[in-house]
């Protein structure tokens, strides 16, 4: 192998968690963040390293049933192991949803995002950090209208996609937050 292009994709966040709720009363949390997407390329005029170390980074965990933020999606890394790195970075946590009496109820997913990075050898040839922008809207007649503004290439179980928001509506137990889906790297090898 004499070159090298890696696609990287970081973990998705998890959404948050919802609380118990009384009558007239609901709780929406926010969904969790897409992680990050990296084109890298690792040049011909570089010696190819004799192996590279591989991290795909999980998806998030959801926020525990109650009013608890989810956790960020991991990193997806590639390295040779002395400097160079190739790394798409993990989607945020949603918030955790609070109990809410004053309808209708709007709440909107965080846009907080890291960058995806290459140090050393390697040359960044593309990278995106997809937001996240939700909208949720619970009126206090029980209907729930949800506008998720994504690309429209993202479905819910591609890699790095984050956890779909939760919605306790009147008088329901508490609820954990949804997992996001993990990451991937795909690994192109040229003679």
């Amino acid at each position: 192998t004499k070159e090298l292009i890696v696609e990287l994709v970081g973990g998705g966040g998890g959404s948050g968690g919802v609380p118990t709720t009384g009558a007239s009363q609901a709780s929406l949390s926010t969904a969790g963040g897409f992680g990050g997407y990296l084109k890298a390329h690792w040049p011909r005029s570089v010696p190819v390293a004799a192996s590279y170390n591989v991290d795909v980074g999980s998806g998030g965990a959801g926020g525990s049933a109650g009013t608890n933020s989810g956790s960020a999606g991991v990193d997806s890394r590639f390295s040779d192991g002395v400097g160079s790195i190739a790394a798409a970075k993990g989607g945020h946590g949603g918030g955790g949803g609070a109990v809410e009496t004053v309808f209708p109820v709007i709440r909107k997913a965080g846009l907080t995002f890291s960058s995806s990075y290459v140090t050393g050898s390697f040359q960044e040839w593309d990278n995106l950090t997809p937001y996240r922008p939700s909208t949720i809207i619970y009126s206090s007649s029980g209907s729930a209208m949800f506008a998720d503004l994504t690309q429209p290439f993202v479905h819910r179980n591609d890699a790095g996609v984050g956890g779909d928001f939760k919605v306790s509506f009147a008088s329901t137990t508490q609820a954990a937050g949804n997992t996001g889906q993990s990451g991937v790297v795909i690994i192109y090898e040229y003679s």
